[in-house]
């Protein structure tokens, strides 16, 4: 038998002429891909919890800015009724 048909018979196989430094930098470069994916995992959870953060936040500017509106309009209000005050 020839060794294209035992190929085709057991799949894939290993050959033993690989070098070994070709596995090792595969290796290196797994575990890096691994590592940096990692660090990338941790920055986006770090980056969820400040916008989680961030829209509380926003809730409560929309509020005070509606009491600021209604403080502003009670300050009016009372401008207009000093000058007529004034004007007696």
């Amino acid at each position: 038998m020839s060794t294209a048909s035992d190929t085709e018979k057991h799949g894939w196989q290993f050959d033993r002429r690989v070098p070994l430094m070709l596995l090792v930098m595969l290796g290196v470069q797994i575990g890096g891909a691994l590592l940096w994916a990692g660090s990338v995992g941790e920055r986006i959870g770090a980056l969820e919890i400040t916008v989680s953060a961030q829209s509380d936040m926003d809730e409560r500017l929309v509020r005070l800015e509606e009491q600021l509106r209604h403080t502003l309009l009670a300050l009016d209000r009372i401008e207009k009724k000093l000058d007529r005050l004034k004007g007696e």
